[in-house]
């Protein structure tokens, strides 16, 4: 264990990954205590994650899957739809498949299945990360502070928390989403959507056989998640802010006659069967992720639309990346706030957020413009992007790579790899 301590802002899930995560590296961890206006406790299925194959490989070696306390939803496929103008027939206009044929043929349908993502609860999944912090506090290793941390100050590497009290601090890592002082000259690109995201748990009358749909239109982006029964789905559905509020108000009856029309049946009958939630949605890339002791994760760095699944997919990339850059640091003589260490950190952090993030906000700009000719030529450009990639299934497999684990290759937590193998 290093007897250099190094100091999370935040007390989130992704702050506890992070701290999990460099724990298990052998780094003594220094946290935020938890905000005493915590969110209260949520509805199992109202709110959830698609997480990468590679984010369960990282919360496998952390312990953290295993003491989920709900099953997960494997997605073996996902379905992009274009949503047609009214003035054109029909409902939809172009359909994007993202499953990936397997390298070889084989005779055996099993083999030829691979899972794109898992579906897990929010609720359950928080609850996971908390027992296993939890339980690394005991040891010692990671402790809670007694205030949050107010001002950071790398010339003479300490902090000071809000109480005033003064610690020596080579390295301090920001997961926090709200300001923070010590990055307020910090360029970053920002964007508020003017929309929110209204989630619920959803039942249908046909089955969703392992398959996300999502549907692009100007009224928003519409994604059905399955759950792990074989006739649920989870909603998030992108809305301007004043439509999600009302839906968010309006009971699930309601809810549920708008989700009817706008899938048109496609998808089975439709039930609300929880009370929904809305989240407002924004944009964030920080132009410079590290800086002298500093070091920015998840959402201080970062905040994509989530019409891709990916915000906390990359916070924990964030996190494992952290652990094998400090870990291989160390084994160098090299401590935590040297810089060249953090600028390589930095060189993969960013390229696969900027990738992320450039993506889902231009597709988010797209299919929202009122352009219908733009709107016609994306469905179009849907049909055929799919059409290439069932010819060239090369195509297929760098978007699932990229979706999986980011544009490096995976760190060691993301290879079911410990810091002891």
């Amino acid at each position: 264990m290093s007897d250099t301590p190094i100091f999370i802002s935040g007390h989130g899930n992704a702050a506890k990954i992070t701290a999990l995560s460099l724990c298990a590296a052998g780094f003594a961890v220094r946290l935020d205590p938890p905000s005493p206006s915590a969110a209260p406790d949520m509805p199992d299925w109202q709110n959830v994650l698609a997480l990468s194959p590679a984010a369960r490989r990282m919360l496998e070696v952390l312990g953290v899957w295993a003491a989920l306390d709900q099953p997960n939803a494997p997605v073996i496929n996902m379905e992009v739809y274009a949503k047609r103008p009214q003035k054109q027939r029909g409902l939809f206009s172009g359909k994007l498949s993202f499953a990936t044929p397997p390298e070889e043929p084989t005779e055996d349908d099993d083999a030829a299945i691979e899972v794109m993502a898992h579906i897990v609860s929010l609720a359950s999944l928080s609850r996971a990360i908390e027992m296993c912090f939890d339980a690394v506090v005991q040891t010692g290793a990671c402790q809670i502070l007694p205030h949050s941390i107010a001002s950071h100050h790398p010339d003479d590497k300490t902090v000071r928390l809000e109480d005033g009290a003064a610690h020596a601090c080579r390295l301090l890592l920001d997961h926090a989403r709200a300001e923070k002082s010590w990055r307020r000259d910090i360029p970053r690109q920002q964007h508020y959507y003017g929309v929110s995201a209204l989630t619920a748990e959803l039942t249908s009358s046909t089955g969703h056989g392992g398959i996300a749909q999502q549907i692009f239109s100007r009224d928003g982006t519409l994604a059905l998640l399955p759950l792990p029964r074989a006739d649920g789905y989870a909603l998030v559905w992108s809305l301007p802010q004043a439509r999600a509020e009302a839906l968010k108000h309006a009971g699930p009856e309601i809810v549920a006659y708008e989700l009817n029309k706008a899938t048109g049946g496609q998808f089975g009958d439709i039930r609300v069967d929880s009370a929904s939630a809305s989240q407002p949605l924004s944009m964030r890339l920080t132009q410079d992720f590290v800086s002298p002791g500093l070091v920015l994760l998840g959402d201080s760095a970062h905040i994509a639309h989530p019409l891709a699944g990916q915000g906390f997919n990359l916070s924990l990339r964030d996190a494992a990346e952290l652990a094998d850059t400090l870990f291989e640091g160390r084994s160098l003589g090299l401590g935590p706030d040297d810089f060249s260490l953090l600028e390589d950190y930095q060189t993969k952090r960013r390229s696969d957020a900027s990738l992320t993030i450039a993506t889902t906000h231009s597709l988010h700009s797209l299919f929202a413009t009122r352009h219908t000719s733009l709107s016609a030529m994306a469905g179009l450009g849907m049909g055929l992007t799919d059409t290439l990639g069932e010819r060239l299934p090369s195509l297929k497999r760098f978007f699932a790579s990229q979706a999986d684990h980011g544009a490096s290759p995976p760190p060691r937590l993301m290879r079911s790899q410990s810091f002891t193998d």
